[in-house]
């Protein structure tokens, strides 16, 4: 594989007290059905993201959706 000369930024989590209540459903059933990986991973899908080359901050979820909606 390549090496991108793009910068890489880190996903922001966003913490599981700030959830809301569909997101915290699905992050306590996959607790719940013993996946604490999946779990941990959904912080990350319900948080946010930055664009390496503008700093342009969005959400996740909504970028999900846009792209596969």
């Amino acid at each position: 594989m390549k090496q991108s000369s793009s910068r890489k930024v880190p996903l922001q989590l966003r913490s599981p007290e700030t959830l809301d209540a569909l997101s915290r459903t699905l992050r306590s059933r996959a607790l719940a059905d013993g996946h604490p990986d999946i779990a941990h991973k959904l912080t990350y899908v319900f948080g946010h993201a930055q664009c390496a080359e503008c700093d342009a901050v969005f959400n996740v979820v909504e970028a999900i959706t846009t792209r596969w909606g």
